[in-house]
């Protein structure tokens, strides 16, 4: 029976006894369980992503955590989104494959609603130029009409002197038919009267009585003088 004592180093043999040279090593034990250490890494690396992702959020001040939750939580709302939209398309996918239908495209990006069309701006026509020739005319029409109704005045004032000249020798007329005279005058007057009330309702009226009456009027010295 061979042995060796504790005591005693092992020899040659009794090493290879023990460390047998198709024993796995440390490399063979990764490589044919490659997956679970991808499977390790990629949790470890979430992790280590997920507390420096926390610890940037507590870095930020009060008022930047809700923007940021604010913003997790649409970006979380558009891969559910997305996800529910895969699912539906796959579920059409079978559905049609078991149907004998054409198999309908996955669509690359979700449907974009069309922007409004921009209303119209209106569109402002220039003002017409206004015809100065023929704002001229009509001035100058305006110009003649006032002088011949100044020079209409004159005429009237002239002839109302010239009545008063011979109004003594229609004295014996006056005399013969005073009611016939009075009537008439009285009409006379009524008319004229009413003609002036017409003309001072308005101030262009109201200019050419006053321009009368300058014409009409005596002289400014015979006024001194009385």
């Amino acid at each position: 029976m061979t042995g060796f004592s504790a005591s005693s180093p092992p020899n040659r043999s009794q090493r290879r006894r023990l460390n047998p040279p198709n024993a796995p090593s440390a490399v063979d034990w990764i490589l044919d369980h490659l997956q679970l250490v991808i499977a390790v890494a990629a949790a470890f690396a979430y992790w280590l992503s997920a507390r420096r992702q926390q610890q940037a959020e507590n870095d930020q001040g009060p008022e930047q955590q809700p923007q940021a939750q604010l913003h997790d939580e649409e970006s979380a709302a558009r891969q559910r989104a997305e996800q529910a939209r895969r699912i539906r398309e796959e579920i059409q996918r079978k559905i049609a494959e078991r149907q004998g239908r054409p198999v309908p495209l996955p669509s690359s990006q979700q449907a974009r609603p069309q922007p409004r069309p921009a209303p119209a701006a209106p569109q402002y026509s220039a003002p017409a130029r206004p015809d100065l020739y023929a704002a001229l005319r009509e001035q100058q029409q305006r110009i003649e009409a006032e002088r011949r109704r100044l020079e209409e005045a004159r005429q009237r004032a002239a002839q109302i002197r010239s009545g008063a000249g011979v109004g003594g020798r229609s004295g014996g007329a006056r005399r013969r038919n005073p009611a016939g005279t009075r009537s008439a005058a009285a009409a006379a007057a009524a008319g004229t009267v009413g003609d002036i009330r017409v003309e001072l309702r308005d101030r262009a009226a109201l200019k050419r009585a006053l321009v009368l009456r300058e014409i009409l009027g005596p002289p400014v010295a015979s006024q001194g003088r009385a």
